[in-house]
């Protein structure tokens, strides 16, 4: 399975656009990774980048992908962070090693082999 075009149509009708990172993500950001600073720090699913300015702003390096180019050219306009648009079940552009990957659930929304294929290029 691949990016679903609903997705995008949600997107461009400004159903998806939270500009807030969630308290629980930020809650496990401190708790469990610490201090951002220089970590290189990847979100599969970025939607219009939400979590970008919370993750910059800490000293974090922040990449995000998303399916939807209309979620993505938003995201570029008014956040900081490096953003493309891409299947994340085949792909990752920014080829490099990261400290942390995100995913709220973005992975979750794939059959299995697409899950399977997301995780392996996690671990990657």
């Amino acid at each position: 399975m691949t990016f679903s075009p609903e997705w995008n149509t949600a997107y461009e009708n400004g159903q998806r656009r939270s500009w807030k990172m969630s308290a629980d993500l930020n809650y496990l950001l401190d708790t469990f990774i610490g201090p951002l600073i220089g970590q290189r720090i990847l979100e599969f699913g970025c939607g219009v980048g939400n979590n970008s300015d919370v993750i910059t702003g800490s000293g974090g390096i922040y990449f995000g992908i998303d399916g939807s180019q209309s979620a993505i050219d938003e995201a570029k306009f008014h956040h900081l962070g490096e953003f493309a648009c891409c299947d994340f079940t085949i792909s990752q552009p920014f080829g490099d090693e990261f400290d942390v990957v995100i995913d709220r659930a973005a992975i979750a929304h794939n059959d299995t082999a697409g899950i399977k294929r997301a995780i392996n290029l996690i671990w990657r």
